[in-house]
């Protein structure tokens, strides 16, 4: 596909066992991916491959280089095999397959192919009390002044198809909507402190919560923009707090984007939450 010393090319079926045991979560679930690989130049080994999905608009890759093949432009042809077929198959974006820790070597590569950050997203850990502390007059205040828009509903995720709230979960926040799928069939969100806020049938708002208490897990929070800066973000926030601080805990974990949710980051620092890693997810248009 690409002249140069490395050989790209459509896997093969007898390449494909030693790729799945490098990108094993490439495999996962649908759709099954376009998997590339990388041949030495003498056409014997197997030095690299890369794998392309699309989900909607957006197409994801994931990429491995064997170490002693690195530094040698491998990397950089493999992606580029990527973002061709991204472009071909009519993607908008395409999106790394996970995101990294901000201090990963890979932030460098990421960057010298165009990739630019799309999401950053700090780990916060704070106490429960002085969320509520700070959330309380807020909320009455958004009560008294009538600000709750009156077309939207707050239920439970369970009341609504699991499908509908996975692909909301890994639409706003990026991952595959199969494992969120499988996770809210195990029951991993079962408890009474996930919440989901609909307007007119739509979902515009979800909290995923797990407990291992004393500490309440948020895998997901998300909000769609035109709800993110209003009452809605808030109020989710404090139906919560309280219903977390109602089962016995006292600290809640989560994560908050510094692009997309700078005011749930700002809602953490003024609780002086505690501050852990930060992972990036790298992006680019296809146009």
């Amino acid at each position: 596909m690409f002249d140069s010393q490395w050989s790209i090319q459509h896997a093969t079926d007898s390449q494909l066992p030693l790729i799945q045991r490098w990108l094993p979560q490439a495999f996962v679930g649908v759709p099954r991916p376009t998997v590339f690989a990388a041949v030495d130049p003498n056409g014997k080994q197997l030095c690299g491959a890369a794998t392309l999905r699309q989900f909607g608009s957006d197409a994801r890759f994931l990429l491995f280089v064997e170490p002693g093949s690195r530094r040698q432009t491998c990397g950089t042809l493999l992606f580029s095999a990527c973002q061709h077929a991204a472009r071909e198959s009519g993607a908008e974006r395409l999106l790394a397959g996970q995101s990294l820790l901000d201090t990963n070597s890979d932030v460098a590569f990421f960057t010298a192919q165009g990739l630019r950050p799309c999401q950053r997203r700090t780990r916060f850990e704070l106490e429960l009390s002085r969320a509520a502390e700070i959330l309380d007059p807020v909320c009455r205040r958004i009560e008294r002044t009538n600000r709750w828009p009156h077309a939207c509903r707050i239920i439970s995720p369970s009341e609504l198809p699991v499908r509908t709230v996975a692909e909301f979960a890994a639409a706003e926040l990026g991952g595959f909507v199969d494992s969120f799928s499988a996770r809210l069939r195990r029951g991993d969100y079962s408890n009474p402190t996930s919440i989901a806020v609909v307007s007119e049938g739509r979902l515009v708002g979800l909290m995923l919560a797990r407990e291992e208490r004393p500490l309440e897990i948020v895998d997901v929070i998300a909000v769609v923009p035109e709800f993110r800066l209003g009452a809605v973000a808030t109020v989710m926030k404090y139906r919560h707090v309280q219903a977390a601080l109602a089962t016995g805990c006292s600290l809640v974990s989560f994560e908050a984007d510094e692009i997309l949710n700078p005011d749930t980051v700002r809602f953490a620092r003024r609780c002086d939450a505690e501050e852990f890693e930060t992972r990036v997810l790298f992006g680019m248009p296809c146009g």
